[in-house]
C-alpha cells in the first residue's frame, strides 16, 4: 500500500504529465491556428492607409471651361469621389440597407448576420445579408464572389484589419467608390452618371434609393432587366430609411411616386459623341501611343484640351445646318459630309473639330484625315510666294487665255464663268479669285519656289509640283488649312496645333504640358545678309523630301535673316495679305461673311465640278475652315461653291464665336504704319533678284532674263499652236 508521500508524487507526475499534454496541445493548437491564418491571410490586399488602394479609374478629357467632354475606360467605369461629395442621405441610403450597425461593429457583425437570418427565415427568401459593409468592400478587393468558407474566411480576416487601421469614413471611401452597381458602373459617382446622367449632389431621394438598392445584387435589381424587382428593393431601402428615422412617411411615399428618368450607359466612345467626338477620339490614338493601355483606359488620367464646349456645340449645329440645307436643294438620300475646324489664333489653341456630320453614322474624321482638293483656297499661298518675290497688289497680270505643255499633254485653266478680264492686278485676281491670271503667277514665280513656300507655311501632304497646283490641284487636310491661314493674322508666326494643354495622373502629377515658345516682338530680322537659320534647317527636310531645286536669291527669299526669328515670313508680307483676303470678303468671292459685321477675312475654295467646296477665314482671335464634299468625290450639285455653300456655315459659327465679344482690329505691323500698301513688296523681296512687273511686257520699260517672264511674255499673243486640248485635261479649278 503506497504511502500518502508517493500518493502526491504520483499526482503530482500526472499533474506535470496531464500539464504537458496540454500545454503541447496549446501550441500544436495555436501553431495550427496561426498556420491556417497564415494560409489564408497570406496574398490578401495590404491596405493600411487609403493611398494604398489603387482602384481601376476612368480617365477624363476636359475642355478649355473645366466640364468634361468625354472619357477613355475599357472595362470598368470608376470615378472617384471623397467621402465629404457624397450626399450624408445617400450614405445613410446605404447603411440603413446594407449595414445599420456600421457604426458599432469592428469589422464582423454577429448580431447582425443573426438578425439577417432570423429575417430571411421569416421571409422564406433572402432579404438581407450578414456581410457588413467592410465585408462587402474586402469581398470587391478580393475579387471575386464565390460563395465559399474559404472566401468568408479571408473576407474576415481582410475586415478586420481594415477596421484596425482604418477610420469608418475611409472604409466608406472604398465601398462606395470600388462596388459594383450594374449598367457599367463601379463606385456611386459613375452609378449617378451611367443611370441618371446627373452628379452625385443633383440626386434626388428616389433616386438615391435606387442606387442603394444595386450593391446586394446589381443584375438582379436592374431596372432595365426586372424593374419590378428594382421598384420592390427601391422600397426596401426607402423603409429601412423610415425605420432608422432619417426619413419621414411622406417623403417616402413622394419618392415612390417619383418617375425616374433612367440612361443606360454604353462603351466610352459612345459616351463620347455628346460633346467632342471627333475629337476625343482624335485623341485616343495619341494618348494610346505616349501612356499605354494601362495608364489611358485604368489610370485614371485627367487630360486637359484647348476645346471649347460652347463652340464645339455651335460648329456641330451650324455643320449640320449647312449641310441640310445643300441636301434639301437636291432631295437626296445620301448623307452629303463636311468638317469644320478652328484654332485660336495667338496660340494655336484647338477650339472646334467637327469631322463630320455625325459620328455615330460616320467615324470618319474629314477635318484631321480627308485629303480634298481646296480650288481657289490654295491661292493665298501663292500670291504670298508672289508678293515675296516681288509683285505688289497693283502690279498688272494678264488674264488671257494660255496653255503649258505638261509631258505629252496640254493643260489650259479656265476661269470659273468662262470670261477672261484681260490686263488686271494682282488684287483683282485673288479677291475675285481668276484662276487664269493666277496659273501665270505660279509658274511665273516658279513651281519649287511655290513648293518651298507651302511647305514653310506647315501644309505637309504630298504635292505634286504640277502647274494646276496653283489653283489647288493637291489633295490637303482641313485643318492644316487653317492653321496656315492663322500665320496671316499673326503677322508671319506659325503655331502649330495645340490639342493637349496639360495631362496630370491620379495623383495629380504632372506628366506633359504645353509650354507656348516664346516669339519675339514684330520687326525687321537682326541680320539680313544670312539665312534664319531655325527656319531654314527646319524646312531642310521638305528640299530633300521634294527634291527641290532653288536658286540662292530663293533661298534668302523663303528662309532670309530678314524674317525675324519665331516666323515664317515677314510681318510685312502677312499683313498685305491680310489686307488682300480682307476684300476678298468686303468685295470679292467671299461677301456672304461680311453680315459678321466685324472684321474678318478669308478665301473661297471650289474644285472641279464642285466636288469640294471650302471657306477658310479669320477674325483677329479665331482662324476657322470649311469643307463641303461627297466622300466619294461626286459632284455637289451645279452652282456649289464656296461662297454659296461653306461661307454661311463658316459665318454662322463665326457669329456664334462672336456672340457677347467686343470687335477687334486686327494687329498693323511697324514697318507698314503710315506707308502706302499699294507700293509695297512683301518683305522678302529685296532677296529674289527679280525682274520688276514692268519687264513682263505688260506695261512700257524694262528688260527681262526670266525664263518664266519670257514665257508670260508669249503668252500676250495668245495660246501655243497645239492640239486642242480635250476635256480629260481641261482642268477647271476655281
Amino acid at each position: 500500500m503506497k504511502t500518502l508521500w508517493e500518493m502526491v508524487k504520483s499526482l503530482t507526475r500526472l499533474v506535470t504529465v496531464l500539464g504537458a499534454v496540454s500545454a503541447a496541445g496549446l501550441a500544436v493548437g495555436f501553431c495550427l491556428l496561426f498556420g491556417t491564418y497564415l494560409y489564408f491571410s497570406h496574398d490578401l490586399p495590404k491596405i493600411q492607409t487609403v493611398a494604398d488602394y489603387h482602384p481601376q479609374v476612368v480617365s477624363t478629357v476636359y475642355g478649355s471651361d473645366g466640364t468634361k467632354i468625354g472619357e477613355f475606360w475599357k472595362d470598368e467605369r470608376r470615378e472617384l469621389a471623397e467621402v465629404t461629395e457624397i450626399p450624408p442621405l445617400l450614405i445613410s441610403a446605404f447603411v440603413a440597407a446594407e449595414d445599420s450597425r456600421f457604426f458599432e461593429h469592428r469589422g464582423v457583425d454577429f448580431k447582425g448576420a443573426l438578425r439577417a437570418f432570423a429575417a430571411n427565415l421569416k421571409a422564406g427568401s433572402i432579404v438581407q445579408g450578414g456581410s457588413t459593409i467592410t465585408q462587402q468592400v474586402t469581398r470587391s478587393l478580393l475579387l471575386t464572389r464565390q460563395r465559399t468558407y474559404v472566401r468568408k474566411i479571408r473576407e474576415a480576416i481582410l475586415a478586420t484589419r481594415l477596421e484596425r487601421y482604418l477610420s469608418k469614413d475611409q472604409i466608406l471611401y472604398l465601398y462606395l467608390n470600388q462596388i459594383y452597381f450594374g449598367n457599367r458602373a463601379y463606385g456611386v459617382k459613375a452609378a449617378a452618371e451611367n443611370y441618371f446622367r446627373k452628379e452625385l449632389k443633383a440626386l434626388n431621394l428616389a433616386e438615391m434609393a435606387l442606387l442603394a438598392a444595386f450593391p446586394r445584387a446589381p443584375e438582379n435589381y436592374s431596372p432595365f432587366k426586372h424593374p419590378k424587382k428594382a421598384k420592390a428593393r427601391q422600397r426596401y431601402v426607402l423603409d429601412r430609411l423610415l425605420q432608422e428615422g432619417i426619413i419621414r412617411e411622406e417623403e417616402m411615399e413622394e419618392a415612390l411616386k417619383t418617375e425616374l428618368d433612367l440612361h443606360q450607359r454604353g462603351t466610352d466612345k459612345e459616351s463620347n459623341r455628346e460633346t467632342a467626338p471627333y475629337f476625343t477620339e482624335y485623341l485616343r490614338p495619341i494618348l494610346l501611343e505616349k501612356y499605354g493601355e494601362e495608364k489611358l483606359y485604368y489610370g485614371g488620367l485627367k487630360i486637359y484640351t484647348p476645346i471649347d464646349p460652347v463652340l464645339q456645340k455651335a460648329a456641330q449645329n451650324a455643320l449640320r445646318q449647312g449641310l441640310e440645307e445643300v441636301n434639301r436643294r437636291y432631295r437626296r438620300d445620301v448623307k452629303i459630309q463636311g468638317a469644320l475646324y478652328a484654332q485660336e489664333i495667338p496660340t494655336g489653341f484647338v477650339k472646334t473639330m467637327v469631322g463630320g456630320y455625325d459620328f455615330q453614322t460616320s467615324e470618319f474624321n474629314r477635318a484631321m484625315s480627308a485629303l480634298r482638293q481646296p480650288g481657289s483656297a490654295f491661292k493665298p499661298f501663292v500670291y504670298a510666294a508672289a508678293l515675296d518675290k516681288g509683285y505688289r497688289l497693283p502690279s498688272p497680270i494678264a488674264d488671257t487665255p494660255f496653255a503649258i505643255p505638261v509631258g505629252d499633254k496640254v493643260w489650259a485653266p479656265k476661269n470659273y464663268d468662262g470670261r477672261y478680264r484681260g490686263i488686271t492686278t494682282v488684287h483683282n485676281a485673288l479677291v475675285h479669285s481668276y484662276n487664269v491670271a493666277t496659273a501665270r503667277i505660279g509658274y511665273h514665280i516658279r513651281l519649287p519656289y511655290l513648293t518651298a513656300y507651302i511647305r514653310k507655311m506647315g501644309i505637309t501632304t504630298p504635292i505634286n509640283p504640277f502647274p494646276s497646283m496653283s489653283l489647288g490641284a493637291n489633295g490637303v487636310h482641313l485643318y492644316e488649312m487653317v492653321a496656315s491661314y492663322a500665320i496671316f493674322p499673326s503677322l508671319g508666326v506659325y503655331h502649330p496645333p495645340v490639342f493637349i494643354l496639360k495631362v496630370e495622373d491620379l495623383k495629380g502629377n504632372v506628366l506633359e504640358e504645353y509650354k507656348p515658345p516664346l516669339v519675339p516682338e514684330a520687326g525687321n530680322g537682326n541680320n539680313e545678309e544670312e539665312l534664319n537659320k531655325i527656319l531654314f534647317e527646319t524646312n531642310q527636310k521638305w528640299i530633300k523630301t521634294d527634291g527641290l531645286d532653288l536658286y540662292p536669291s530663293e533661298l534668302k527669299v523663303l528662309y532670309g535673316g530678314n524674317i525675324p526669328p519665331g516666323r515664317v515670313m515677314t510681318p510685312q508680307t502677312a499683313y498685305l495679305m491680310l489686307k488682300l483676303m480682307s476684300d476678298v470678303v468686303q468685295m470679292g468671292t467671299g461677301q456672304r461673311v461680311k453680315a459678321l459685321n466685324r472684321p474678318v477675312a478669308g478665301k473661297t475654295g471650289t474644285s472641279n465640278e464642285s466636288t469640294d467646296v471650302w471657306f477658310i477665314g479669320y477674325t483677329p482671335q479665331l482662324a476657322a475652315g470649311v469643307w463641303v464634299g461627297y466622300d466619294d468625290n461626286r459632284p455637289i450639285g451645279k452652282g456649289e461653291q464656296g461662297g454659296h455653300t461653306a461661307a454661311p456655315i463658316f459665318l454662322e459659327f463665326m457669329k456664334a464665336a462672336a456672340e457677347g465679344t467686343e470687335p477687334l482690329e486686327f494687329a498693323m505691323p511697324e514697318e507698314v504704319k503710315g506707308k502706302d500698301l499699294l507700293a509695297l513688296t512683301g518683305g522678302s523681296a529685296k532677296f529674289a533678284e527679280y525682274v520688276p512687273m514692268e519687264a513682263l511686257g505688260l506695261i512700257e520699260g524694262g528688260t527681262s532674263q526670266d525664263r518664266a517672264a519670257d514665257f508670260l511674255e508669249m503668252d500676250m499673243e495668245g495660246p501655243p499652236k497645239t492640239e486642242s486640248p480635250s476635256e480629260e485635261t481641261q482642268d477647271e479649278l476655281y
